[in-house]
């Protein structure tokens, strides 16, 4: 029996994963808002403040905030939003990337034989 039969199957590696970037409130309050206008994870990576390749922000409330910003994440729990709030912040809700509609077909597009 060759090696790669007897050997047992692991794991399960999906393509399709979603990942996530979390960030707290408490790392939030260590960035400057002169230079973070908006907290975007697209901003948030192109300063390094987020390492990796992700495709949603999530923002939780651990910690705390004491300087304005606008967040816009796909996921913020409802404490972090009132703490955002109530530093003078906004928070805006980003919708989650899903899975593409395909394109359908033009009717009468089949050649006839």
């Amino acid at each position: 029996m060759p090696l790669y039969r007897r050997l047992p199957k692991r794991g399960f590696k999906n393509i399709g994963r979603r990942s996530n970037a979390v960030i707290n409130l408490g790392e939030l309050n260590r960035l400057d808002p002169k230079v973070f206008k908006e907290v975007t994870l697209e901003a948030l990576v192109a300063a390094n403040v987020i390492k990796g390749r992700f495709d949603r922000l999530t923002v939780l409330a651990t910690g705390n905030i004491e300087k304005a910003f606008v967040v816009k994440a796909h996921r913020v729990s409802s404490t972090a939003q009132e703490k955002i709030k109530k530093a003078g912040g906004s928070v805006e809700v980003l919708p989650i990337p899903g899975p593409q509609p395909r394109a359908k077909k033009a009717k009468g597009s089949k050649k006839s034989k």
